[in-house]
């Protein structure tokens, strides 16, 4: 059995020899330790969006008109991607990880890059200023011709980068209604089943369709041995410095919410059919809907602004034979029902134990509906945890959890910046043990 059968048996809730393996993100040390070499790979790392950054400026200080590098942005962008792609998959081949995530963010640029829309862009109306504040920290801004900016901060410690404010957060609902009517003049129409109609302008739904079908490639020349993952979700503003904003208009002014969704919606679809076009065996969501103490919203306002936009993404990657992954930190016991019954979702990854969320339980009452993705906590256990204690954890997982099906081992969320080399090697070390069926 090859990886790709493993982990589509277990999403059919067959039988399988060995419990698959994924990690949402690997952080960049997981790559400098195994290969004794630095290497871009695709991840929420800070580190990948300065590398990115210099490899299409050539600097990380100054003011960047996208337009003056008209005549080498596609180059540039499309070897910088290439060889993410190729790193990335070097790595987890390498340890033996079944299932791998493409990320199209990590090398496109938009005014709210990964958390909003980027792929209906044009590429050329943006600036970016970078530039370090008094503390000597990395910021920038990035700003396009109409005027929609943001601005982000590098945490080097973390290897991680927060938006630190937004044109939205300064200037409120009036700011937002203008984004909305923005956005339905940019995103194009529906696309079909070829991308043809996309002119220059578009150029990030042409890179990434030609990183999907690079992908694609290496795919079949590995004899199709591994599960590849793209990247789809509603666009909820949960790492967004207007984030309260958005929360208060649910209740002041739903009907704006509601037409923001029904905006950006077709900018999801859009880039989910492209990844479909080109192949990838499942899709995820990354957007992050709670707290470890429970949800932002309420299941009530769950039912209203997000079910019916995730079902058209998750109904798309159905009508396509795509799987589809809802990742969710934090406490998510009042809305798995409706995740389960309602979207339909076919797997859910996290599964937080350090926010409340019991594996075994979510077994019991679903496990026969949706493939459980978790959850080795990466809280404590991994960045602190002996070799023992790891190897205990996993086993416990498969015997409770993997025995009968529907469970790929992962940590509680990714193995982060915080989380040594050598403990992922341990329950990966631990899931060979113990994780024959």
């Amino acid at each position: 059995m090859n990886n790709l059968e493993r982990v589509k048996n277990t999403f059919k809730h067959q039988k399988v020899d060995r419990v698959p393996f994924f990690e949402l993100v690997l952080n960049s040390n997981v790559f400098k330790d195994i290969f004794s070499r630095e290497g871009i790979i695709p991840n929420t790392s800070g580190q990948t969006r300065l590398s990115f950054f210099e490899t299409l400026f050539g600097s990380l200080d100054g003011k960047f008109y996208l337009s003056d590098f008209k005549s080498k942005l596609d180059k540039r962008i499309e070897e910088f991607m290439l060889s993410a792609i190729e790193n990335i998959i070097n790595l987890y081949q390498k340890l033996d990880i079944e299932m791998i995530p493409f990320r199209p963010y990590d090398f496109l640029i938009s005014p709210f890059y990964r958390i909003y829309l980027g792929f209906s862009e044009n590429i050329y109306n943006i600036k970016i200023e970078i530039n370090k504040n008094r503390y000597e920290t990395l910021e920038w801004k990035i700003e396009n011709s109409e005027g929609f900016w943001a601005r982000y901060r590098f945490e080097e410690k973390q290897d991680t980068v927060f938006m630190i404010n937004d044109c939205i957060t300064e200037k409120g609902e009036k700011e937002l209604k203008r984004f909305i009517k923005y956005l339905r003049k940019t995103i194009p129409v529906e696309i079909d089943n070829n991308l043809d109609f996309l002119d220059s302008s578009r150029l990030q739904y042409k890179a990434a369709s030609k990183y999907y079908k690079k992908v694609a490639e290496i795919k079949s020349k590995n004899k199709n041995n591994f599960f590849s993952v793209g990247y789809a979700g509603i666009p909820y503003p949960s790492n967004a410095t207007f984030h309260p904003i958005f929360l208060e208009l649910m209740i002041t002014n739903p009907y704006l919410i509601n037409n923001y969704f029904e905006t950006v919606i077709q900018e999801v679809l859009n880039l989910a059919r492209v990844q479909i076009l080109e192949g990838v065996d499942a899709i995820i969501d990354v957007t992050d809907w709670c707290y470890n103490s429970g949800p932002m919203f309420s299941p009530s306002f769950m039912k209203k602004f997000i079910v019916p936009y995730l079902k058209k993404v998750v109904n798309l990657c159905h009508e396509n034979g795509v799987y589809y992954i809802k990742h969710l930190d934090g406490n998510t016991n009042s809305i798995l029902p409706i995740l389960v019954e309602d979207v339909g979702i076919d797997g859910l990854h996290g599964i937080e134990s350090s926010a409340g969320v019991d594996i075994r339980e979510i077994k019991k009452r679903y496990g026969n509906n949706i493939t459980l993705i978790g959850n080795v906590d990466c809280s404590k256990l991994l960045i602190f945890g002996t070799k023992e204690e790891i190897f205990s954890e996993v086993k416990y997982l498969i015997e409770n959890v993997s025995i009968n099906g529907g469970h790929i081992l992962s940590s509680s969320n990714s193995i982060h910046s915080g989380v040594p080399t050598v403990n992922l090697l341990h329950m990966l070390e631990a899931r060979d043990m113990y994780g024959k069926l």
